[in-house]
């Protein structure tokens, strides 16, 4: 198993390899049941990307469904990105599960959902979305002569 790290930015590249490398082969070997709690506009690439280093993808709505998959598999993955309503009931149930099967959730605080998650991500949009808007005017729609 792969131990977690505190301050994973303290990891050299190579560091960051190996356990990546590391990481794969576990998942080929074991072949685990990742259950995601994602968004539409993400689960296909979550999906797609468990399948591709050798997991097995399921995507999960229902809170009694989250709970079975939790406790079936040995990971979960919770994307709040964007929520349905039903989301309300699932995300602590599967939460809930996770925690009763062993999963440390001491890491989910808001100071990590907003610092670790929302600001960079918001950071980010703002400036991709500025550069290509940028880019459009400029090919497009910018005055010529």
């Amino acid at each position: 198993m792969i131990e977690p790290s505190t301050n994973p930015t303290a990891r050299t590249e190579a560091e960051l390899r190996a356990l990546m490398a590391r990481a794969v082969h576990e998942v080929r070997e074991t072949n685990p049941l990742a259950p995601s709690i994602t968004n539409t506009v993400t689960q296909n690439f979550v999906a797609n990307a468990q399948l591709a280093v050798g997991g097995s993808a399921a995507m999960v709505y229902l809170p009694d469904e989250g709970e079975t998959l939790v406790a079936a598999g040995g990971a979960v993955c919770l994307n709040m990105g964007t929520l349905f309503p039903i989301y309300e009931q699932t995300i602590p149930r599967a939460a809930a599960a996770a925690q009763a099967a062993g999963a440390d959730l001491s890491v989910l605080t808001w100071g990590h959902y907003f610092l670790g998650n929302m600001l960079p991500v918001t950071l980010g949009n703002t400036a991709g979305g500025g550069l290509v808007g940028l880019a459009a005017w400029y090919c497009y729609l910018r005055k010529k002569g």
